[in-house]
């Protein structure tokens, strides 16, 4: 397998052992995850921080990090303006209307809420099979991503790279429950920030700056902002992403398993609607970082004179920030290594 130092190897090899071992400390720590309580819901003892890291960890994705390059690249900032507002909507609804009905009923599975509703286990069943149905869908695209990634990269196949990604994440759950799932999400956020950081302080050095990186977007035309127009053959405006992304998003934080798991674990209704409260700054910082790094990218690029898809070098604008990262830590030992357990932080959960 070619494309990668033996460093790399080492980095994400160290990435994989540290996932593992949070759930091995986990399983031999506390109550040791004798009780169900104590495996699936912590006691219902979570802290608000690790939490909040943890949801918002939870749905940022390989597919956001990849993606919000590609979107700036093809399209321009439109999005990340419009994102921000939909986020933000959503999250506020979730804590207004959602955490103070599901908390008090101290769920553990969300499904139950439907036979308590409806009298009806068959009801609770056929839920619990279209929300696991969904996750596995979702999970798939997730680990596909960086797994393309890695094959592009160092020849390393999609079908050995998957089936690792899953076993790890399993094993990890498996051995140490909720608790394991929460500091591993705090300390794969912990090296997603470090190597989107540390692209955004090489890639600023490249283009002269944040300053010169919107230069060059906007000599791109694509500093665009969010456009208020009721026109629906527009591709995005502010209302469809209040509307459609902030309803769609507010079931996401509120009412999906993932979601109510990890509030309801908390130790009081305060402390769950805090969980969600505090993701709205997180969510602004991350969001705005992963779509900086798409306009570093695209600014890079148009100072060099070079469209890489046009030129055949890469097949499609997704691949856009791995190549960028490629060409700019050529020299770095190990940030490859690193770059690719920031997207596989991404899809360990």
């Amino acid at each position: 397998m070619a494309g990668l130092h033996w460093a790399d190897y080492l980095i994400f090899a160290f990435f994989l052992l540290v996932s593992l071992a949070i759930g091995v400390y986990h399983a031999f720590s506390g109550n040791k995850q004798r009780t169900t309580q104590e495996f699936i819901m912590a006691d219902r003892n979570l802290k608000v921080l690790p939490t909040v890291l943890s949801l918002l960890v939870s749905y940022q994705s390989a597919i956001m990090i990849v993606g919000c390059s590609a979107e700036i690249y093809s399209y321009g900032t439109q999005q990340w303006f419009g994102v921000l507002i939909g986020y933000t909507f959503a999250i506020l609804l979730a804590e207004r209307l959602f955490v103070p009905w599901i908390f008090p009923l101290q769920l553990t599975s969300v499904y139950e809420y439907l036979q308590l509703r409806f009298s009806s286990k068959l009801v609770r069943v056929l839920g619990a099979v279209l929300g696991i149905t969904s996750g596995m869908l979702y999970i798939g695209s997730t680990i596909y991503a960086p797994s393309l990634a890695l094959d592009a990269a160092t020849g390393f196949p999609a079908k050995l790279s998957i089936p690792i990604m899953a076993a790890v994440a399993t094993t990890y759950t498996a051995l140490g429950g909720m608790r394991a799932v929460i500091w591993t999400d705090v300390f794969q956020l912990a090296i997603m920030l470090c190597g989107i950081i540390a692209v955004l302080i090489k890639g600023c050095l490249e283009v002269g700056g944040i300053s010169g990186a919107f230069y060059y977007a906007q000599q791109e035309g694509r500093i665009i902002s969010f456009s208020s127009s009721f026109d629906p053959r527009e591709r995005m405006t502010i209302w469809g992403f209040v509307f459609g992304w902030g309803t769609s998003w507010a079931f996401i934080y509120g009412f999906q398993q993932a979601s109510t798991q990890r509030y309801s674990a908390t130790r009081s209704l305060r402390d769950a609607r805090l969980c969600l409260l505090l993701n709205i700054p997180c969510i602004i910082i991350w969001v705005s970082l992963v779509f900086l790094n798409g306009v570093i990218v695209l600014a890079y690029f148009v100072k060099k004179r070079c469209d890489p898809l046009f030129n055949g070098d890469i097949n499609s604008s997704n691949e856009i920030l791995p190549y960028f990262v490629r060409i700019i830590f050529a020299s770095t030992r190990g940030f490859s290594g690193l770059f690719f357990a920031i997207l596989y932080s991404g899809a360990l959960r």
